[in-house]
């Protein structure tokens, strides 16, 4: 008879998970209002980020279940039917008893402070990033209504006083947890950082081998306040700073992983060559990821490249007359892809603006494609934020834009800078970054 070495492997990982030596956790309960027809097993999923993955498995009989846990399984887990039909636990060297109830699993208690406690710590997590949410929306309005740079000035100032304010709420709530032993003393030291401050953060290299940082959303709230803080909260600060962690990340860390996911999702809607790139790697070191597999799946056409020649856009202006990007062959073009409904790019219409001001007597201009489908918001939007120059197009037709799809534009803001001959020489720079780019473009001899 052939002999199965995988079936043996399984067979020993079971073992290990279910040994019923005295250095095992027990996990047992009952099942409350048990739903007709019930599952006949329930399972224990651990966390990498907030994908879960089954890790243990007890049949269920007479309404009870139990699990006998090596005490190496320590940590934030999910316990349910499956990985959307359960709630959270803490495991932590000790027995826990659980009273599920399927019709209301957010009733289900385990008679366990350290998973209670775990409840008021997350939904003080949940809650503080909700109301910073709250302040970058109200912030965001009313900057849109803003038109000198000193009442801007004086409205940001409020409202980095409020965020400041609700980052040190959140630090006091993590320090007064910080000096416990237990799941939520690891993780808050974890997210403060080696310098205990969420306004100095920072990753030691045990953050990066922290088995409960990526048990959940941690790590995700860790890097957030390293990127506001030591780089700007914007898409260009986002980057910088996940990429400067992964240079310092241990190869095939779940840590790592994390980190590339975050990526996944910026480059998913900003810029599809490096998600390209970013997957490549992530793959050769991570060849079986379902959440990269997925990513790599989903590739949307790609943008035209750093080097090609940008493709001819033809739409017409407000006014309806017909205005070719190849007209402007022998200029430097930025071409901006924005909406008047969309915040973040009117709030780079000022730097885009001071820009054209600078370099539109040495061959810059713009070429506007608004992703609009109200031709009167569009028109307003112009005018209030004083887009002067004259290459304003949209087929009035939102994400369905002839020019978006051209240049397989996923969100917006987003540009494409084309030099004298045509040819894209830098994507999505905003800022100083655009004006240096744009400078040394007209600039060459």
């Amino acid at each position: 008879m052939k002999f199965n070495y995988k079936l043996l492997l399984v067979a020993l990982t079971i073992g290990l998970l279910t040994s019923q030596s005295a250095n095992a956790v027990v996990i047992k309960g009952s099942i409350l209002n048990s739903p007709i027809p019930r599952p006949d097993s329930i399972f224990v999923f651990d966390f990498k980020g907030s994908m879960k993955t089954k890790i243990a498995a007890a049949f269920i009989k007479d309404d009870a279940f139990k699990f006998n846990l090596d005490k190496s399984v320590k940590g934030h887990y999910f316990l349910g039917f499956d990985a959307t039909k359960g709630f959270d636990i803490i495991v932590w060297e000790k027995d826990l008893t659980l009273n599920l109830n399927p019709r209301d699993f957010a009733a289900s208690l385990p008679a366990d402070k350290e998973t209670s406690d775990f409840r008021i710590f997350n939904k003080k997590l949940i809650d503080v990033q909700a109301d910073l949410q709250n302040i970058y929306r109200e912030r965001n309005t009313k900057m849109e209504k803003i038109r000198t740079q000193a009442a801007a000035d004086s409205l940001l100032a409020v409202y980095n006083k409020k965020e400041k304010d609700k980052d040190q709420e959140l630090e006091d709530f993590l320090k007064s947890f910080s000096n416990k032993k237990g799941y939520l003393g690891e993780v808050s030291n974890y997210i403060l950082g080696p310098n205990k401050s969420l306004f100095k953060p920072d990753f030691s290299e045990a953050d990066f081998k922290n088995i409960y940082g990526t048990q959940g959303e941690f790590q995700f709230a860790k890097t957030t306040y390293f990127i506001k803080y030591k780089y700007t909260y914007t898409a260009e600060g986002y980057e910088a700073g996940i990429l400067e962690l992964l240079t310092k990340a241990p190869r095939a860390s779940d840590s790592k992983r994390l980190l590339n996911y975050m990526l996944f999702d910026l480059y998913a809607s900003a810029d599809t060559d490096k998600l390209e790139e970013l997957l490549k790697g992530f793959l050769d070191e991570f060849p079986n990821d379902k959440q990269g597999l997925a990513y790599k799946a989903k590739l949307p056409k790609p943008q035209p490249k750093v080097g090609a020649m940008a493709p001819d856009i033809v739409l017409n202006d407000p006014d309806g007359k017909t205005l070719k990007l190849s007209d402007l062959k022998g200029k430097v073009v930025l071409i901006d892809f924005w909406a008047s409904w969309c915040g973040p790019c009117r709030a780079e219409n000022p730097n885009v603006v001071n820009t054209y001001k600078k370099y539109k007597d040495k061959g810059f201009t713009i070429y506007s494609v608004s992703l609009d489908n109200n031709a009167q918001n569009w028109r307003a939007a112009i005018q209030k934020d004083g887009l002067e120059w004259e290459w304003h197009v949209s087929d009035l037709l939102g994400w369905r834009s002839a020019g978006a799809a051209l240049y397989a534009v996923q969100s917006i803001p987003a540009a494409f800078l084309i030099d004298r001959e045509g040819k894209i020489v830098a994507k999505n720079l905003r800022g100083a970054a655009l004006e240096q780019k744009v400078k040394e473009i007209v600039e060459k001899p």
